[in-house]
This record gives C-alpha cells, sequence and structure tokens, in this order.
C-alpha cells in the first residue's frame, strides 16, 4: 500500500496549507459541517476465522454536518424525524476487505474475495444515561440494531452478498487524563446473517474440493458475537481515533466449515485527521 500512503500524505499536505485559520468553536456555536481528511492504519484478518490477516495503510475521509434533521459525526450518519430524544434512526455503514486467494492458504486455488461494502438503516434506543444535555453528559448506554445489505463488484458489476443484522449493546463513557478529555465507546452484541452473506465467505463448491478441503455449503444464521473498544481525541483541528475489535465464532452456523483456522477474531486500527475548512453558518452547540 506504498502509494495510497504517499497519496494520502501529500492531500494531508494540500488540506494544510488551505485550511482556514479560524477556532472550530466561537461563542457556544460550532460550523454547520467540516471537512477534512487523513490515514489509517489496520490489522484486519481475511475474514471472521482465518488465522490470516493483512495490515491496510488507507486514506480516512473526515466529515461531520449538524442540520437540523440530519447529522453526521463520530456517532454515526443519522436523521431525526421524531422529536424523540430516546430513538434515533441511523445510517449504518460497513465492509469487509479484499482477500486474494493465491495468498491464502485455505482460500488457494479459489476465486477471490472482492472488497465488500454494506449499507443499511440502524434503529438506536438509549437507554440510560447520567443527564439529558449532551455537554453536561459523561456516561451514556444504548441499544443498536443495525441491518444492512452487503454488495461487491467485480467482473464490472455489481452482485449482491447477502444481509447482515447486529443486535448490541453500546457504552458510552467521558473522562479526564492529565486535563485532557477523553472519550470512550463499547460495543457487544451478536451477527446474524443470511445464508447467502455466509455462502460468499465460507461456501465451497464442489470444483475447488481438495484432499484437504472438502465441498461444503454453510447455512445462514447466527455468525459469532463480537466485542469493540473505540477511543478519540480532538487536538484542534486535528482529530485523533483507534480501535480494538475482538470477538468469536464459536457456536456460529459455518463454524464446521473446511475454511475455519480459528474460533476468534482480532484487528484494531489507528487514524489521524485533519479538519481542511469549515462552514461560516454556525449552530448553537449541543
Amino acid at each position: 500500500m506504498p502509494r495510497t500512503l504517499i497519496a494520502c500524505c501529500l492531500a494531508l499536505s494540500l488540506g494544510l496549507a488551505l485550511a482556514p485559520a479560524r477556532a472550530l468553536a466561537e461563542d457556544g456555536r460550532l460550523p454547520l459541517w467540516e471537512v477534512g481528511a487523513g490515514v489509517g492504519a489496520l490489522t484486519l484478518p481475511d475474514y471472521p476465522g482465518s488465522d490470516q490477516t493483512d495490515n491496510y495503510v488507507v486514506p480516512v475521509p473526515y466529515l461531520v454536518y449538524r442540520g437540523e434533521i440530519f447529522k453526521a459525526d463520530k456517532d454515526g450518519m443519522r436523521a431525526r424525524f421524531l422529536d424523540n430524544p430516546r430513538w434515533e434512526l441511523v445510517m449504518s455503514l460497513g465492509g469487509t476487505p479484499p482477500v486474494r486467494s493465491r495468498d491464502s492458504d485455505t482460500r488457494r486455488g479459489m476465486p477471490d474475495l472482492s472488497a465488500a461494502i454494506e449499507l443499511g438503516p440502524e434503529l438506536r434506543v438509549h437507554l440510560l444515561r447520567d443527564a439529558e444535555d449532551e455537554k453536561s453528559r459523561t456516561w451514556e448506554v444504548n441499544f443498536h440494531l443495525p441491518v444492512r445489505h452487503s454488495v461487491t463488484k467485480y467482473e464490472g458489476r455489481f452482485h449482491h452478498v447477502g444481509n447482515i443484522a447486529y443486535p448490541h449493546l453500546n457504552a458510552k463513557r467521558k473522562f479526564h487524563v492529565m486535563g485532557e478529555l477523553w472519550e470512550v465507546d463499547a460495543d457487544l452484541g451478536a451477527y446474524f446473517n443470511s445464508h447467502n452473506y455466509h455462502r460468499y465467505f465460507y461456501q465451497v463448491l464442489p470444483q475447488y474440493e481438495t484432499p484437504q478441503r472438502r465441498a461444503y455449503d454453510p447455512g445462514g444464521g447466527y455468525g459469532g458475537w463480537e466485542g469493540s473498544f473505540y477511543t478519540t481525541k480532538d487536538f484542534g483541528r486535528w482529530h485523533l481515533a483507534g480501535f480494538v475489535t475482538y470477538g468469536s465464532i464459536g457456536g456460529a452456523s459455518f463454524e464446521d466449515g473446511p475454511l475455519i483456522r480459528r474460533d476468534f477474531t482480532l484487528s484494531a486500527g489507528l487514524a489521524l485527521t485533519y479538519v481542511f475548512w469549515v462552514s461560516e453558518s454556525t449552530v448553537p452547540a449541543p
């Protein structure tokens, strides 16, 4: 990924030169929108159950929009059509990395896995919080229910992969370390996926059967549990974010498949972004 890293660094340098010199918050108000970019480093397994991992250096877009109905920030893209502080409707995004089968011990000789994009609605229910006002709130507990459809592109066409549901509990906490404010998010939940989604990753057609890899057709349903830990920190226009994710596919509907080499998953990432531009229009801070 060296070329990706170089291109991202050039974009960062251009953004630093063009960024207007103004504070992001003035007199208790915030810009209506902020635009930036940065670079991220990730380590991910080829797929849940794989014992091989890949490292990625990727460009990271940064977008904040604080509209009355539509919003986009570190909590995701969402729209509030009902004036209810306990419920939110969010646009949920996800994805899986590409896998080159010639570099995979378990998939060698099989077709490559193209990168997949996941998109769908997410219902968020705010269960507990120590304060209704966001500025004075230090902790909260929520229930999230994202339901996404996954698509991929190969041979010049888009192809449907399948559907994913990830009901999970979410906890947020703000705390101070050496006089600096940090924010922490933690998620814990389970995946329930369609038959076709599991087929995309774990099916072995008869023509790809070998003495070490039997033909296999997984079912849909339970896809394992996962827990994630995120943290973010703002340094003026600079934004630092990191995550660690651990999960298990023990008991999953594809657990007995020939492509499964271990029953746990582990991934991590770090991203640094810079705000290039902010709007002249402002809105009241939460």
